[in-house]
């Protein structure tokens, strides 16, 4: 499912709020072959970030990870701030960022 007001509604989160320093995402876990995933039965309607992870304090390097729900977004793709922690953002999984995957029962 393809909504661009998430993403809209991300990026303009991210305006309200300072942008993380270089040293905060210098210290960010990384993501790979990322893309963001919607559940229709979550009430918050927030999607969350997925991907492959490195650097993250308790997860292995390797491992595909759900974050938690988004709430902000750098406009160029290279961060997205969760709920429990600030990503790094590589290359996305799709060849559109923007798109955002789940279920629309």
């Amino acid at each position: 499912m393809t909504d661009l007001r998430d993403i809209e509604r991300l990026v303009n989160s991210a305006d309200q709020w300072e942008p993380p320093t270089e040293a905060e995402l210098a210290a960010a876990p990384l993501l790979e072959g990322w893309a963001l995933i919607k559940d229709a039965d979550d009430e918050d309607d927030l999607p969350v970030v997925m991907g492959i992870i490195t650097g993250h304090p308790i997860v292995p390097d390797g491992t595909i990870h759900f974050g938690a729900e988004c709430f902000a977004m750098d406009p160029d793709w290279t961060w997205i701030m969760t709920m429990a922690r600030l990503y790094r953002l590589g290359e996305p999984i799709w060849a559109n960022p923007g798109e955002v995957y789940g279920n629309d029962d």
